[in-house]
């Protein structure tokens, strides 16, 4: 028999690229070249850095006099959005990308930003179903449409296709109400949505009176959906995530 040890630990944390990250990355390798040039090239030649320099889960760039800002998230050892950069990883891209950026240009590497939300839905469930499987299954349904493993930093999140994406689901009749809030600090990413605010939180507790439950040293506020269009809409260098399953909280009326 044959065991190996692979002495050096992964950088960054980002696993073989799924199917829809492969069809993401197509396009980018398509048109591009070995040098760099536009700022989707310095995006697309991160992105086709060979594995053992590391692998930033998502990456994003922007030009900013004559400097090329590259953000960059990573995976902690539980799947969720990290900030965190391995220096290691710094090094290796700014030397790697030197061999393809202008001579005029200057690279810096820095974090992204991780806008952690939560859903608070109220629904109208036909009570000839079972209300679990329905719920499970809306859960299901929220969890999956927000998958970062199907979104990119800098990509708007539509509500109303999630809406109608739950009006889908076998059982639910309507949707009686839709919350979304912005969650932060404690052990949530301290990124604060910046968006305007329906009704401001400022603890979070797990009192009976808490409008929306998170951990008790996070603090949360409602998002004037209304303002927005019931677009979130996202900086170049930020990505929405649900961070753990409670974050979706469900309540259903049978008729």
């Amino acid at each position: 028999s044959l065991s190996v040890r692979n002495t050096s630990p992964a950088v960054a944390g980002k696993d073989f690229p799924s199917t829809e990250e492969i069809k993401y990355l197509t396009k980018y390798n398509i048109s591009s070249q070995e040098r760099c040039v536009t700022v989707k090239d310095y995006k697309a030649r991160v992105m086709m850095m060979p594995p053992k320099y590391g692998a930033p889960f998502r990456v994003a760039a922007i030009e900013e006099n004559n400097k090329i800002n590259i953000s960059m998230l990573g995976l902690d050892s539980n799947g969720k959005l990290s900030k965190y950069l391995p220096q290691t990883l710094v090094e290796n891209i700014e030397k790697y990308m030197s061999h393809y950026r202008t001579v005029s240009d200057y690279i810096e590497c820095k974090s992204g930003k991780i806008y952690d939300i939560g859903f608070s839905i109220d629904l109208f469930v036909n009570k000839s179903y079972d209300h679990t499987v329905v719920l499970n299954n809306v859960l299901t349904t929220i969890k999956d449409y927000m998958s970062v493993d199907k979104h990119d930093m800098g990509e708007n999140i539509f509500l109303g296709d999630l809406q109608k994406e739950i009006m889908l689901v076998d059982g639910v009749i309507s949707v009686i109400s839709f919350d979304v809030y912005s969650i932060y600090d404690g052990t949530y990413s301290s990124d604060r949505c910046p968006y305007p605010e329906l009704e401001e939180i400022s603890s979070c507790s797990t009192d009976s009176g808490s409008v929306f439950k998170v951990d008790s040293s996070a603090k949360s506020f409602r998002i004037n959906l209304n303002a927005i269009d019931y677009v979130l809409y996202s900086d170049y260098n930020s990505i929405f995530e649900v961070k753990y399953d409670t974050d979706i909280q469900l309540r259903i009326k049978l008729i």
